[in-house]
């Protein structure tokens, strides 16, 4: 019991012990490299995510501004027609004989291009 007692009493002479220790390197620093690989993988993940909005918005910019009279498009209703008009951002889409509707520049989900249009329609012929 006597050799516990003098260990415990050098020990605190020492300067504390592992307790102290373990403080004295947060202190220095020590808690932040471990934290640092979170830091960077978080970081990544924003220009990732942030990079990828910003090519799509890219490329939904350049397919708005290549719409003019006689583009073939789809509604985000599902509705296929082909701009007759333009005023604005009001946009008159025939999609039949005498039936036109008008809808508002967000309401166009892609444009439809010729070619792809044209392939199923030739496949379907053999």
């Amino acid at each position: 019991m006597n050799v516990l007692l003098t260990i415990a009493q050098q020990q605190a002479a020492q300067g504390g012990g592992l307790a102290q220790q373990q403080q004295q390197q947060a202190a220095q620093g020590g808690g932040w490299t471990g934290m640092l690989p979170f830091i960077i993988v978080i970081a990544a993940m924003f220009f990732l995510m942030w990079r990828g909005q910003a090519k799509e918005r890219k490329r939904r910019e350049e397919m708005m501004n290549s719409i003019m009279v006689g583009t073939k498009i789809l509604t985000l209703g599902g509705i296929y027609g082909v701009v007759d008009s333009v005023n604005g951002d009001i946009y008159k889409i025939k999609i039949a004989d005498n039936v036109k509707i008008e809808i508002n520049r967000n309401g166009i989900a892609s444009v439809i291009k010729e070619e792809k249009a044209a392939e199923p329609a030739a496949e379907e012929k053999k």
